[in-house]
């Protein structure tokens, strides 16, 4: 992002996170991603004339938990409001949101890894409009909408204008995602739609108290997209300030292909989208008894587990990166460290042995079902490697796919194949003998004429011990004799 100097970004978010219920919100068609256009409906979603909607009550759970997650005041009373607006994809010409009540005011979030805390306006509950599809190849005329999605169970969270800098809007997308994530609210899955993002823009000379013109940017459905779009508008802003000219508040459209934001239309505000009460939703109370069981589930926020995670020896890109987008990797290493396993040991043993195991099956999913290593293996692998039953090097490169493929314990393996270390004398013993079988070699590697060949010698100790040998061991002795050679 080019700086102006005098100028400062004022930018707020409104996430619309998809809940990941198995119904719809006011029906009973299943809430699903893709599947045959238009299959997913039924009258309600249809907004057919007499059909009634009823609220449903997982989506109801999920969002107040976010709420309560997020810090925010909890509504006595929840209301349902209509927002009246035309658009192809919206069949009734009205969405069910909240405006006078929302379920969550105010609260805040800190980030995981600036540990700036930004603060919410709001957290609401709506239906999800349908999807307008272009077929490909066909003409630029022609539009299909696909209603599946229509009344899909949405989360609105809307930001106050905190943020600074595009830096700080990345770390806010990956902490709320984290955080929806550890709750199970949504699956955060942005290419099918889980979350998009709309960005509210405004520029103003640093210092000033007062907020510019606020511009509003849709069609945000990637982070890449959301900092694109941030750092093209400030710097379109800026530039339009400093000549001279006037920002006007509008709402603008992300072209990701030309990289900049067009005009879409002026700036609705309320009274626009005519907002009055869903006279076909009565109002209900949120009790006391559902409030408290959601403040008891209460879990662990992103940026209070990453600090955990490094206060116990974890690196901080797995704890602020690995482990926040693969909450199951987190939760393998904290069945590690329940077993005895030291969090750095478990942590390297998950970023490396497990996180390749799920990757070479396709999926953490696909790993479970079928080829799952319980963590008690691996601990009893970390254990065997301590106790010095075999090196680590034969325990990570042969004793753990004899686990991994057969379903062998470590020592089960260890005993079957006699994947035991051989003894330091006996390293020492090979690592003699090929020093005294390549002196040309060894020659040439003293006088730093071919330094790398001692990588060579390396391979011929290991070759001679069947592999049992352990390469630092090796190493150590060979620096030994070669500095005896010199």
């Amino acid at each position: 992002m080019t700086t102006h100097d005098d100028m400062e970004l004022v930018c707020g978010l409104e996430v619309h996170a998809q809940l990941n219920t198995k119904t719809k919100l006011f029906c009973g068609c299943e809430n699903a991603f893709g599947g045959e256009p238009n299959s997913r409906t039924c009258p309600v979603c249809l907004g057919l004339p007499g059909s009634l909607p009823v609220v449903n009550e997982q989506a109801f759970e999920k969002i107040l938990r976010l709420a309560v997650a997020m810090k925010s005041r909890i509504a006595e009373t929840m209301t349902f409001d209509r927002k009246n607006y035309y658009y192809p994809d919206l069949p009734k010409n009205y969405q069910i949101s909240q405006d006078s009540l929302n379920l969550g005011t105010g609260g805040e979030l800190k980030l995981i890894n600036t540990g700036k805390t930004i603060r919410f306006h709001n957290v609401h509950l709506e239906e999800d409009a349908g999807k307008n599809v272009h077929p490909e190849g066909g003409t630029r005329d022609a539009t299909y909408v696909d209603l599946n999605r229509a009344g899909t169970p949405l989360a609105e969270i809307v930001t106050q204008p905190d943020f600074r800098s595009v830096d700080e809007i990345d770390d806010y997308m990956h902490t709320l995602t984290q955080l929806l994530l550890t709750l199970d609210a949504s699956n955060c899955e942005m290419q099918k739609g889980n979350l998009r993002f709309e960005a509210s823009v405004s520029v103003r000379k640093k210092g000033d108290p007062k907020l510019g013109k606020r511009v509003e940017i849709k069609n945000l459905n990637s982070y890449a997209a959301v900092r694109n779009a941030v750092t093209h508008e400030y710097e379109r802003q800026s530039k339009l300030l400093a000549e001279g000219g006037a920002v006007a508040q509008e709402t603008r459209l992300w072209n990701d292909e030309l990289g900049k934001t067009e005009v879409m239309r002026s700036k609705e505000n309320a009274p626009d989208y005519r907002y009055f009460p869903e006279p076909d939703l009565i109002p209900f109370a949120v009790t006391k008894e559902r409030l408290a069981m959601a403040q008891k589930d209460q879990k662990e926020l992103p940026g209070e587990k990453a600090q955990r995670y490094m206060s116990l020896g974890v690196p901080k890109k797995i704890a602020t990166e690995t482990f926040q987008t693969k909450p199951w990797l987190a939760a393998y290493w904290e069945e590690l460290t329940k077993l005895g396993v030291p969090g750095l040991e478990a942590a390297n043993y998950c970023d490396n042995q497990i996180a390749q195991l799920v990757n070479d099956h396709g999926g953490y999913e696909e790993w479970k079902a079928k080829h799952y290593v319980p963590p008690a293996r691996l601990a009893e692998l970390h254990e065997v490697i301590v106790k010095g039953e075999t090196s680590k090097d034969i325990a990570l490169k042969q004793v753990w796919p004899k686990v991994h493929f057969e379903g062998l314990s470590p020592r089960e393996a260890i005993k079957k194949y006699g994947l035991v270390s051989i003894s330091p004398d006996e390293v020492r013993k090979f690592c003699q003998d090929v020093v005294a079988a390549n002196t040309k070699m060894v020659a040439e590697i003293v006088s730093g004429k071919r330094p790398g060949a001692k990588g060579a010698l390396v391979g011929q100790v290991m070759k001679r011990s069947g592999g049992k040998a352990d390469p630092k061991l090796v190493d150590r002795i060979l620096d030994e004799l070669l500095g005896k050679q010199a």
